[in-house]
């Protein structure tokens, strides 16, 4: 009964079509086919009636109106590349094009729903801005339905389906996702509830645990770090766990091994699955036994050194073409897609020696593998803060253990990287962290970067 009244809404919403689309996996296609005939559309419509875009690519479409799909990717790869800031430009003059009211559900979900209807609403997000460059995207109708469609693919690749219960455990005040909590009165026809939380304690933990047991959702969804936290929360105080969802999806962050077995230790049984994505256009991968697999109908990505490149395929009223996001990772091609490897987030996001090496979240998720297989698997949680003369790292560990010789090993494996900085480690029982602030597994000690929503 609920796909059928989810897909009713679809209907109504008159973006069925969309829901189709963006949510479900595409197997079989020839991605690299697909790949060029989207991007040629993209381009001419860009070309043509995107300000910021007009005439930027009239001489690479004649130049390739007839080329291989090769040669296509490989002249493509010589065009130029736009950056945040160049966004905040084209931003500006789209945002200025758009005079729809925000949408809002602090009226009641109906009336939100029937704004959505008509189309002649907008929503506002912002990315973080770990540049001090925050971005905000003023999305139409279908940018945002694309966006919230795409968290659906991801689920499907687990075993989700469309009506299947769903549980959002999100940080209050993030990706305006405060004014959704109207939706929970519904939750029998929608299938999602959505419990926001301030600080992980013991009672938000308790919260957690019996919203579980009472909504027994299919799917939980959340972060990494503060699932990991509830979970060794959990685990110290001999708490039982009434209900296990048989799905758990995490993004967001960086997601370690360590925090995946502590939280598998605690949900048995459950598939645990990590997504990427973005604040600018929702999720584009999703993890699989070869690496992330791009969605290659959404999305398609590229190199240079080792910075992400994105352009996605069918978001026309806000493009981002050849977006330089700011991520670290390592992009593959197969006969079946495109894939991730070695997601490390932001470029900043690494230690840097004296010599200039740099050590990057998942070289140190390699060092804590070898040290969780020599001591037992005892490390739970680790953050390293960084100035510019020393380096702390943070560690949980199980049953407030400390091991003699853990510290030891874990500096000697750091300095081996980057260089004699002065590394000390600390034993702590929880990381103290506000989750409206970008949880990052490296981080320099002061920064503040806020995570999507309206800054």
């Amino acid at each position: 009964m609920r796909q059928l009244f989810l897909n009713t809404l679809a209907r109504l919403l008159r973006n069925h079509h969309l829901l189709e689309e963006v949510s479900t996996p595409k197997q079989g296609v020839n991605t690299l086919s697909l790949q060029h005939k989207k991007l040629l559309r993209l381009l001419n419509f860009a070309n043509k009636e995107i300000s910021f875009f007009r005439n930027r690519f009239t001489e690479f479409l004649a130049k390739t109106s007839d080329v291989s799909a090769e040669d296509f990717f490989h002249f493509y790869s010589e065009l130029p590349t736009y950056t945040k800031r160049d966004y905040l430009e084209a931003g500006s003059a789209l945002h200025s094009s758009m005079v729809q009211d925000e949408l809002s559900f602090d009226k009641g979900v109906c009336k939100g729903l029937w704004a959505l209807r008509q189309g002649d609403v907008s929503l506002t997000m912002s990315t973080g801005g770990s540049s001090k460059l925050p971005l905000s995207v003023k999305m139409s109708k279908e940018h945002m339905l694309r966006l919230f469609f795409s968290f659906f693919r991801c689920w499907r690749e687990m075993g989700w389906q469309l009506g299947d219960k769903v549980l959002v455990f999100y940080p209050r005040g993030t990706y305006n996702i405060d004014d959704l909590v109207a939706f929970n009165s519904m939750s029998f026809f929608f299938g999602f509830k959505l419990l926001l939380f301030d600080a992980i304690n013991e009672k938000s933990t308790s919260e957690l645990l019996e919203t579980l047991e009472s909504y027994r959702p299919k799917l939980l969804m959340t972060f990494p770090s503060p699932l990991n936290l509830v979970c060794h929360i959990v685990r110290n105080n001999q708490i039982e766990v009434p209900y296990i969802p048989p799905l758990i999806n995490v993004s967001g962050e960086t997601f370690f091994d360590c925090q995946r077995r502590n939280i598998q230790s605690l949900f048995k049984g459950s598939n645990i699955g990590d997504s990427y994505g973005s604040v600018e256009f929702g999720e584009i991968a999703h993890e699989t036994d070869r690496g992330y697999e791009i969605f290659a109908d959404l999305a398609y990505a590229e190199n240079i050194g080792r910075e992400l490149v994105v352009t996605t395929l069918d978001l026309m009223h806000f493009p981002f073409i050849r977006y330089r996001i700011g991520d670290i990772a390592k992009v593959t091609r197969t006969q079946s897609g495109q894939f991730f490897q070695s997601i490390d987030g932001k470029a900043e996001n690494c230690l840097i020696g004296k010599d200039s090496r740099r050590l990057y979240p998942s070289a140190l998720n390699q060092i804590v593998n070898e040290l969780n297989e020599c001591f037992n698997d005892i490390i739970v949680e680790i953050k390293v803060q960084k100035s510019v003369e020393d380096i702390e790292v943070l560690l949980i560990t199980k049953d407030s253990e400390e091991p003699e010789g853990l510290a030891q090993e874990l500096v000697k494996k750091i300095q081996a990287i980057v260089g004699q900085l002065e590394c000390r480690v600390s034993y702590v029982s929880t990381m103290k962290h506000d989750y409206r602030r970008k949880y990052r597994v490296i981080e320099n000690r002061g920064e503040v970067e806020y995570v999507g929503g309206v800054l």
